[in-house]
């Protein structure tokens, strides 16, 4: 049957399509609540997914909306799949540079890298709007899907799947195999956004049960996936009709099923060590165990019937019991115990992979085809017969194996089992069998019933042959506690070396060294422990020595230290925050606050506050604090983590006075007001013919939040020059702004609506704009303006349809002026909309403007005339030394990988075909990446003062201006 493992997550998008607090704070409501709810073909399933309180809405200047048409970003994906499965644990996000830690998503993306949805990366552009492709390999890491072969053929009945980044092909071929996805039109649309209502379209058909309570449930009344994401469930005498997915919210918990027919897959991916057993007449076809973190087990009671047990990946140990048909260990580093099991089939395809088969376990068959990897098998276990195609395997253990096959590619094999068969095929080299004797290519050995040395066979001619030769016997190397798995980092472990060879001396290495008669010698037992704090594995060699004898086999044995368990045992604060004087409701910023952390080790680590959440910190009053005279005034920063605290040095100050207008200056030539926090900015509307300059960096987050003072019932930031054009000198002094947020779904729409006047050295960081027309991250219209050296970075958004939408990354549209030495990475969409550039949405005909030294890479969607770099220049209007390289995807006509429609001139520009997605522009000289990243390919452009290209690692030309920052490299993910 077809699975539905994609409407199953979809549902969840739909449901948590938009993340940050103020969505899911809102309120309940019905279908008929939403003042926008549409009436067309997704209405049916919007309306069931609020009627099912799986959807729900916000409040905008008092109208509860659903905004189905509102793009997903990649943060919200990530929390979504998180919510989905119940995440609960994180990863460590270092080296990370755009999650800040006090980012609503900041714990959702950590905890995305934690599951393997998200890969760790310098950036991981949260803000940024998720494509097709990223959210369909995004679907098959949660769930687990592959594909069985390597050929990606699905993807050949796609016309676009030259589109599909390397890096997604495979997971995407998967999900086109299982019948998760599909194209339209023959086209799988890779680079598109996904949109709340497109996801709406799969609800009416969904078929699913998600378990949120603990107990027993008997009932599973329609067919579909199963998903369970809380310990302590038991399903009874059910047949699930599709998946059942074991969630990480299971955490170390267990889940029982009882009497359960699996029609799908089941996918493990939480449990604890008494996990998840199947019981009774349960019938499961494929079990795929994908835990990321800690020992789960499998255990298969009575009449239980599983047929594959699949170890996909994880950090720890697998524990199996029971009868299995199938056991493959296909992740690498992974170790699966079989205890009082039955296996027809045991098979390790992962590297450095082992299983163990313990007591009362028995195997018919088994494989070994990765590298390094091996069977061990324990006394009082049995395996009928062991092959072996990988290269550097080991069949290991005291207890019986009738048979090892060593193909070809078998090479450097190691049997040592007792009485075991070995044949080594021609071809395979390097195979030994007990006490290291050799087995060569085309032969066949035996080993003696101690595992010491082989049976030598007969000569030809039938005569008994002549006797092995006087072998110390193999030595053993035994601990006084249970080493499997690991032990203590405080722990000490007593070691004894025995052999059966009267008289024979035993060396022995505790450095991995191979041991010799000038190693030390064994006397009596010997401890073994480790002082080093971050756990190591300790390997022991021993060989047995005695005069007239060959030496014994080299033996060897690892004692795994783990990490030790420290704990912080003193607090204190090393750097105080730099501000520490405050008007009376004004918000607390921490920035620059510093602790150090002593542990129980007696090391010292000092943390710096983006990283408090990770290591436990709070503080009191928190960052963000609306601070008050009589609560605060005067008094200290406390900051407390496991238990112990302390204070900062300086006091807060807290006065009653309102702060002037601007940071200094009188609005003149000479002297320009300075504009140093949200307040400020926002006063420029006050005064539209005034110079200006920008003193310090801005983050608008806490300003334009609810509460704050720019919220405006969730329209966000007012245009400034909305109605009134600015006509006067604003000068960003290259300090930022950032978390600029604006949802007005009217015109002129971005940090400035109107400009006749002169803007400069302005940078827009992570943007979130959505507006209808004249939409840009910059300046919604610009009317003959300047604009020189400013940037936008985050997510620009239009919901206009029809023709004239004017949206950019930097400007909407431009009647007249100069733009130069400009950027924008933000991705630019307009589901609906005309006129859409990834730099500038569209020069006015006649408009005898400029560009100049400018570049765009953010992505760029919309219907008609959508370019790279501007949807639409007409006549009179020159592009110069200019490029683009993001992906550009429009469903009418003029569709340019640089410009869309062009009527003007455009001299030495460039746009990258492989990254647009587009061969043809019209306008503009086409290039390829590695074309795109050799400065020879610049001709004519000023490297000496304006552009700088990098070698290593080559990267696009980009502004000198900008130093070190959102330099743009190739996108190899």
């Amino acid at each position: 049957m077809k699975k539905k493992i994609l409407p199953l997550l979809l549902t969840f998008l739909l449901a948590f399509g938009m993340l940050p607090a103020t969505t899911f704070a809102n309120e309940d409501g019905q279908a008929h609540d939403f003042a926008d709810m549409p009436n067309n073909w997704s209405t049916a399933a919007l309306k069931k997914a609020v009627e099912n309180e799986l959807l729900k809405g916000y409040t905008v200047s008092g109208k509860k909306l659903i905004n189905a048409n509102a793009p997903l970003k990649r943060a919200e994906m990530a929390a979504v799949v998180n919510r989905a499965f119940g995440a609960v644990k994180t990863a460590e996000l270092n080296g990370v540079t755009d999650v800040a830690s006090k980012a609503w998503y900041a714990s959702d993306m950590a905890k995305a890298v934690m599951m393997g949805t998200f890969m760790k990366d310098t950036k991981m552009r949260p803000e940024s709007n998720i494509t097709r492709q990223e959210a369909f390999v995004v679907l098959a890491r949660a769930f687990k899907v592959s594909s069985d072969t390597a050929e990606n053929k699905a993807l050949a009945n796609y016309s676009d799947q030259n589109r599909i980044a390397a890096w997604a092909k495979k997971d995407i071929n998967a999900m086109l195999e299982a019948g998760y996805v599909q194209g339209s039109d023959g086209k799988l649309n890779p680079n598109a956004n996904i949109s709340r209502a497109e996801f709406a379209t799969v609800m009416d058909n969904l078929v699913k049960q998600y378990i949120d309570i603990p107990g027993d449930v008997t009932d599973i009344s329609t067919s579909g996936n199963v998903l369970i994401r809380v310990p302590g469930v038991t399903l009874k005498d059910l047949t699930i009709k599709g998946d059942l997915i074991i969630a990480d919210g299971v955490g170390e918990g267990d889940v029982t099923l009882d009497n359960v027919k699996v029609e799908g897959r089941t996918v493990v991916r939480g449990g604890g060590e008494n996990s998840v057993i199947i019981k009774g007449n349960s019938d499961l076809s494929k079990v795929i165990v994908c835990k990321v973190d800690g020992k789960v087990r499998i255990s298969i009671e009575g009449e239980a019937d599983v047929e594959v047990i699949y170890v996909d990946d994880g950090s720890d140990d697998v524990l199996i019991k029971g009868s299995i048909g199938t056991l493959e260990v296909a992740g690498d580093n992974i170790t699966a115990f079989a205890t009082d099991a039955n296996l027809t089939k045991a098979v390790v395809s992962g590297d450095h992979s082992t299983i163990i088969l313990r007591d009362k376990s028995n195997m018919k068959e088994g494989n070994i085809t990765g590298n390094a990897s091996k069977i061990i098998v324990e006394n009082g276990a049995t395996a009928d017969k062991i092959t072996i195609s990988g290269s550097n395997a080991k069949v290991e253990g005291n207890g019986t194996v009738k048979d090892v096959e060593v193909k070809a590619d078998g090479d450097n094999a190691s049997i040592t089992t007792p009485n075991t068969k070995i044949e080594a095929a021609k071809g395979a080299e390097g195979v030994t069998a007990a006490g290291g004797a050799p087995v060569d290519s085309g032969t066949s050995a035996t080993n003696n019933n101690t595992g010491t040395w082989i049976v030598t066979p007969p000569r030809s001619g039938g005569g008994s042959g002549a006797p092995a030769p006087s072998v110390v016997a193999a030595i053993n190397i035994s601990t006084d506690v249970d080493v499997t798995g690991g032990v203590d980092n405080d722990a000490v472990v007593t070691v004894t070396l025995t052999t059966a060879t009267s008289g024979a001396d035993i060396y022995y290495t505790t450095d991995d060294s191979t041991p010799t008669d000038s190693s030390t010698k064994y006397t009596a037992p010997f401890a073994v422990d480790t002082d080093n704090i971050e756990g190591e594995t300790v390997t022991i060699k021993a060989i047995g020595i005695k005069t007239g004898y060959t030496n014994s086999a080299v033996v060897e044995k690892g004692i795994v230290f783990k990490p030790a368990s420290i704990s912080v045992t003193a607090i204190r604060v090393s750097s105080n925050p730099a501000k520490i004087s405050y008007y009376e409701g004004q918000s607390l910023d921490l920035t620059g606050l510093r602790v150090e952390l002593t542990y129980s080790d007696n090391s010292t680590e000092y943390v710096q506050l983006g990283d408090f959440t990770t290591k436990g910190i709070t503080t009191d009053p928190v960052d963000g604090t609306i601070l008050s005279i009589a609560e605060h005034n005067d008094t200290r920063i406390s900051v407390s983590c496991n238990g112990k605290s302390a204070q900062s040095g300086d006091k807060l100050s807290v006065l009653a006075a309102t702060p002037s207008e601007f940071a200094g200056g009188d609005g003149t030539t000479a002297n320009p007001y300075q504009v140093a926090t949200a307040e400020q900015l926002d006063n420029v509307r006050n005064h539209l013919d005034k110079y200006f300059i920008q003193t310090a960096n801005i983050d608008l987050a806490e300003y334009l939040a609810d509460g704050g003072a720019g919220y405006n019932d969730g329209a966000g930031w007012m245009p400034i020059g909305n109605s009134t054009s600015f006509i006067g000198n604003y000068n960003g002094n290259g300090k930022s702004i950032s978390n600029l947020k604006v949802e007005r779904y009217g015109f002129y729409i971005g940090l400035f609506g109107q400009n006749e006047g002169t803007i400069r050295n302005v940078s827009l960081s992570e943007v979130d704009i959505k507006g209808k027309a004249s939409v840009g991250g910059l300046i919604g219209i610009n009317k003959g303006g300047t604009v020189a050296n400013s940037s936008v970075t985050g997510s620009i958004y239009s919901s206009n349809g029809g023709d004239n939408s004017y949206v950019g990354g930097l400007i909407g549209y431009i009647d007249g002026g100069q733009i130069s030495g400009c950027y924008s990475s933000a991705t630019v969409s307009a589901p609906s909309g005309d006129k859409i550039g990834g730099l500038i949405g569209s020069n006015k005909d006649g408009g005898e403007s400029s560009i100049t030294n400018c570049y765009a890479t953010g992505a760029v969607t919309g219907i008609n005339n959508i370019g790279g770099l501007v949807g639409a220049n007409y006549s009179s209007n020159e592009i110069t030394n200019s490029y683009a390289i993001g992906a550009v995807a429009g469903t009418g006509y003029n569709v340019g990988g640089l410009i869309g429609y062009n009527g003007g001139t455009v001299t030495n520009s460039y746009w990258d075909t492989q990254t647009s997605g587009l061969t043809s522009s019209t306008g503009g000289t086409s290039k390829t990446t590695a074309e795109m990243t050799q400065q020879s390919t610049f001709a004519d452009w000023d490297f000496d003062s304006v552009w700088q290209i990098n070698a290593d690692p080559a990267s696009y030309p980009y502004l000198q201006w900008q130093g070190n920052e959102n330099i743009p490299y190739p996108d190899n993910e």
